[in-house]
């Protein structure tokens, strides 16, 4: 083997680890960004209950962490889905 396979093999075996801490960086981005996404939706629920509750948005937004227009928005698809 020449000294031109040998620097060949070395960028090839560089260049696969390279696009392994690639796609374990992406596979850390997508993980973090579902995390957030479940984190949302169980703000949204929490949020749903306090409201069949009685909450005040003022109290919902206050423990939900949810913007206001976030609650009414849920308010308005609870009150399609009941009357």
């Amino acid at each position: 083997m020449g000294v031109r396979e040998i620097l060949l093999e070395r960028r090839e075996r560089e260049g696969l680890e390279r696009g392994r801490q690639e796609e374990r960086a992406k596979a850390e981005d997508e993980k973090k960004e579902l995390a957030r996404e479940v984190g949302r939706e169980i703000a949204r629920e929490i949020a749903r209950e306090m409201l069949a509750d009685g909450a005040p948005i003022e109290q919902v937004i206050k423990y939900t962490r949810l913007s206001k227009e976030e609650i009414e928005e849920l308010l308005v698809i609870s009150s399609r889905v009941q009357g």
